[in-house]
């Protein structure tokens, strides 16, 4: 079987992929593609992973893993969406690590499905955006107290997909910026559905409608109806267009407050990340969707 997992991460899209992927549940499953709800797999999971650290899974676990997890019986795909599953906010930056449990979790990923064809979604996000955004979600009283040695300006995502790539190397990792999901959404959506499931998708444009005016995605759905994109940098080209004319400008601004931070480091931040993405693109096993 395939198993896809997306694993967030915190905080990027807030759990809108698995709502907007659960809106085509219906047409997935008749295509064989298993969407289980949360409640089914995510403390399940949680619980296996716990236990390897005692050692080797039984054998059998996979099979009684896949039973518990979703009831279709001939399912080809399974995708699977937990944001914490490296760790939650709060253990970011454990230990002085950033991601320090990613190469640990990947392994486990592997051990508790030995034979099965998996691979990993992720999204990354400018540390300048992240930091801020996980600071406040993880409720820490200061920056010093969450982040501990870890120097913000040698936060590197690139470091962290290494970790994974070189724990499995068998899994290969799909990766975006959360920066550029609007314009790539819909690729998104259909990566992870699979091939064999030709969109659109009913959730092709749930994260265009927390950021547009409602008018705006009436109006592009429509027009994407009556001119079909030629190409995939078309489409976005037309998501562009009207962004521009329909967004909510106070949904896409960024807010940034933490004492100290001042313009300077801010484009620190965000110069050390668009090199970063480049790193990352030239690792073996990854592929990158960019706007």
């Amino acid at each position: 079987m395939q198993i896809a997992y997306h694993i967030g991460v915190n905080p990027t899209d807030e759990e809108l992929l698995l709502r907007a992927l659960m809106r085509s549940s219906g047409r997935l499953a008749e295509a064989g593609v298993a969407l289980p709800g949360p409640g089914r797999y995510r403390k399940l999971l949680r619980e296996t992973i716990d236990a390897l650290a005692d050692g080797p899974p039984p054998e059998g676990v996979r099979d009684i893993l896949i039973d518990a997890i979703t009831e279709m019986t001939d399912a080809r795909r399974m995708v699977l969406s937990n944001a914490n599953f490296f760790c939650n906010l709060n253990s970011v930056f454990l230990g002085g690590n950033f991601y320090g449990k990613a190469a640990d979790r990947m392994r486990a990923f592997r051990q508790m499905f030995p034979e099965d064809e998996l691979s990993v979604f992720m999204a990354i996000r400018n540390p300048a955006t992240f930091i801020p955004a996980a600071l406040h979600l993880a409720r820490q009283q200061t920056l010093a107290e969450y982040m501990g040695p870890v120097d913000p300006r040698a936060l590197r995502w690139s470091d962290v997909v290494a970790r994974m790539r070189a724990a499995t190397p068998d899994i290969p990792v799909t990766l975006w910026c959360n920066e550029d999901a609007p314009l790539i959404w819909h690729d998104i959506i259909a990566r992870l559905a699979g091939d064999g499931v030709r969109g659109p998708f009913e959730g092709d444009h749930a994260l265009l409608e927390t950021i547009m005016q409602p008018g705006g995605v009436t109006r592009l759905a429509a027009y994407l109806d009556s001119h079909k994109p030629a190409s995939d940098s078309q489409h976005r080209r037309i998501i562009s267009a009207f962004l521009d004319k329909y967004a909510l400008r106070d949904r896409l601004e960024e807010d940034i407050d933490i004492p100290g931070w001042d313009a300077d480091l801010i484009g620190d931040l965000t110069l050390a990340y668009e090199a970063d993405v480049e790193r990352i693109a030239g690792i073996e096993g990854v592929t990158l969707l960019r706007a």
